[in-house]
């Protein structure tokens, strides 16, 4: 089992690079003789990223780094917040002030995410006498070759890049960045190059997942059920902070925002959660609600402090998935003890890699839901590490039971589609259990105070 910080090539180092820590900043000055002190360091090399520490080993590489003396030009990003951004979010859409007759509307945000794979950023690069061969865990081959390209200025036909095994990527890897770093350490040094990011790299360095507003505004008929929405467009905004693909991308913010309405409907309107989906859904949808609540008990008694809550979304439009969460709400403490889920993506080959696929969205979108999230001040991101970006631990971990209905369907993807509708599933059952809505994630203790 091979993975990039494993490789071992003849006469390799290991390199760890000092990144500027503001977004889009860069390095003014180095002071690298402290540095190249210390035992095992052979060089420090100036890159499009930052300063590079070369070393015999990853230790020595990194207390090399630690070492440096640098002086940032931190650019136009030095005054970023990510407060700022939200409230200027919130200034753009605002809270309702007041509801129209037969109108309902409300405002769900979703902060920044980070990718958090187990496995940082790492990167193997060869480039010696005109060719370039790289190994690198990137989920976009070709978009690595045209990196390496780019860094090595040589042509496509002397760039050769090989994929190990990936530790996570959940869209992280569709950027080649630290290709591009291990190609023009490698060329700088004339020796193979192993770039390994720390976790604190990893988190402070990401290109991640977009602050985000979502305003939902609907009219209701006399019974209650929902009969019009305004047709909006959206906009990306130039906001300072890297952003890219997440797992599930713009599928996750716009499945918390639409599910937990629908519940906030059904609540003000004496409507069941599960009968309203099930009216306005189409038919593949309603098969998959139906038997999320069958299988889940739908109507059935819990423990005091205790509440269900359904959510269904079709990820790309192609995939349906249900998913009905168990929540307890305990002296503030909230504990997801069940999930069920039911996911319709055709035709189906290998069930037990739909049934993986499925509990490892459920863990994904349950951080996002309840542990995590990545906070900018000064340009700089305040989080470095599990104990400040936490993710589900095993003993938080839900029993997850997966339904896969029988379809003859073209098949469709699955790897994303377990992640948008467990966040509105645990809110709508913390609406359950409390009667308090949280339009917001991630949901902690003192929301519901």
């Amino acid at each position: 089992v091979l993975f990039a910080c494993d490789f071992l090539l003849p006469g390799m180092m290991y390199a760890c690079v000092a990144r500027c820590p503001v977004f889009g900043g860069k390095a003014a000055g180095v002071v690298d003789g402290p540095a190249r002190a210390v035992p095992g360091v052979r060089d420090v090399v100036p890159i499009s990223t930052g300063i590079a520490v070369v070393a015999e080993n990853t230790w020595a590489a990194i207390r090399g780094r630690a070492a440096l003396e640098v002086t940032w030009d931190e650019g136009a990003q030095a005054e970023l917040s990510s407060e700022a951004t939200r409230q200027e979010l919130v200034r753009l859409a605002p809270e309702p002030a007041g509801e129209a007759e037969g109108v309902m509307a409300a405002a769900y945000d979703i902060p920044y995410l980070a990718h958090a794979t187990m496995e940082p950023m790492a990167a193997v690069a060869d480039v010696r006498a005109g060719r370039c061969e790289v190994w690198a865990p990137s989920q976009a081959p070709q978009a690595a070759r045209q990196q390496a390209m780019a860094a090595s200025k040589l042509p496509e036909e002397a760039v050769t890049v090989h994929v190990p095994l990936v530790g996570g990527a959940f869209g992280r890897r569709h950027v080649n960045d630290f290709v591009g770093e291990a190609v023009e350490i490698s060329q700088a040094t004339g020796v193979p190059i192993n770039v390994l990011w720390t976790r604190d790299d990893d988190l402070q360095h990401d290109r991640y997942h977009p602050i985000n507003r979502c305003l939902v505004s609907v009219r209701l008929d006399e019974t209650g059920r929902p009969v019009s929405m305004p047709r909006v467009q959206a906009y990306p905004m130039p906001i300072g902070v890297p952003t890219g693909y997440w797992r599930s991308v713009e599928n996750f913010p716009a499945a918390f925002a639409r599910e937990s309405f629908l519940d906030e409907i059904a609540a003000a309107k004496g409507l069941d959660p599960v009968a309203l989906r099930l009216e306005l859904m189409p038919a593949r949808a309603q098969a998959v609600i139906e038997l999320a609540a069958e299988k889940a008990g739908w109507g059935t008694s819990l423990p005091e402090d205790w509440g269900r809550g359904i959510a269904y979304w079709p990820t790309f439009n192609v995939t349906h998935v249900a998913q009905v969460a168990e929540v307890s709400v305990l002296e503030n403490k909230i504990r997801v003890h069940r999930v069920v889920c039911v996911v319709d993506c055709g035709t189906v080959v290998n069930p037990d890699t739909v049934v993986a696929q499925m509990e490892g969205g459920i863990v994904f979108g349950l951080t996002a839901a309840l542990k995590a999230s990545i906070t900018v001040e000064k340009g700089r991101v305040q989080q470095s590490n599990f104990h400040d970006y936490p993710l589900l631990p095993f003993d938080e971990m839900p029993a997850v039971e997966t339904y896969i209905v029988p379809s003859t369907e073209a098949p469709s993807g699955i790897g994303e589609m377990g992640v948008p509708p467990i966040a509105p599933a645990v809110a709508n059952a913390i609406f359950a259990a409390t009667g308090k809505r949280v339009r917001h994630i991630p949901i902690r203790a003192e929301d519901l105070a």
